[in-house]
């Protein structure tokens, strides 16, 4: 970390030049193996105050990777959706979230769960998440944009997009069940698609809803 006097209070993230260089070396010999190359990225941080903001050097890097001859990147990490953009016409997905989640289903937990608890190795999952989620009035599994995500399919020739649907799904967050939680749906009634063309307009993305609930990317 580096502390720079200025008027204003902001921080700034840059990609680890050296893991940058190796990803960039692995992209290049990853051209002589495949017709398509996708980079993927598991990434929480963010830039402001809000979640959906991906960082600036989550940026840097998907550009970069793209520049380097990647066709795609495709984030995940925050548990849930960040914008779209399409650069050099080539998709970026800041972060997909989550397609299947489970996490209150496991049958352990790591020590450190348990510490931050108060709790001992010994606890029920039910003890451990109902300590952990206020008995589940608060955390990842109540609130909806961590259950709510896109399945993208597209289509692409000569090394550029052609097309880009977006499916809209949830994740039953309405299930009382624990259980019932987590698993995936079609939907489109919770403007899944709506929130996420508007986070997207910042980077030049545009994107539609057609009649049947799918967005379009605009191309």
């Amino acid at each position: 970390m580096k502390f720079v006097l200025r008027e204003e209070t902001k921080y700034v993230t840059l990609p680890n030049e050296a893991d940058m260089k190796r990803i960039e070396k692995a992209i290049y010999d990853a051209q002589m193996q495949a017709d398509y190359i996708l980079i993927s990225i598991h990434s929480h941080e963010l830039s402001g105050d809000k979640k959906e903001n991906p960082s600036q050097f989550l940026q840097e890097f998907a550009h970069r990777c793209i520049d380097a001859g990647a066709h795609a990147v495709i984030g995940h990490g925050p548990h849930l959706l960040r914008p779209i953009e399409i650069y050099k016409n080539r998709p970026i997905f800041y972060s997909l979230g989550d397609f299947v989640i489970h996490n209150e289903c496991i049958p352990y937990a790591p020590a450190e769960m348990y510490n931050n608890q108060n709790l001992t190795s010994d606890a029920t999952m039910r003890e451990l998440f109902c300590d952990r989620s206020a008995n589940y009035t608060r955390g990842l599994m109540r609130d909806h944009r961590m259950l709510e995500s896109v399945i993208p399919y597209f289509e692409m020739e000569n090394g550029g997009l052609t097309y880009l649907e977006l499916t809209p799904i949830e994740l039953n967050f309405e299930k009382e069940k624990v259980w019932q939680r987590g698993n995936p749906r079609f939907s489109s009634k919770h403007g899944i698609i709506e929130r996420l063309a508007e986070m997207s307009k910042e980077y030049g993305t545009k994107i539609n809803l057609n009649s049947n609930g799918f967005g379009i990317v605009e191309l």
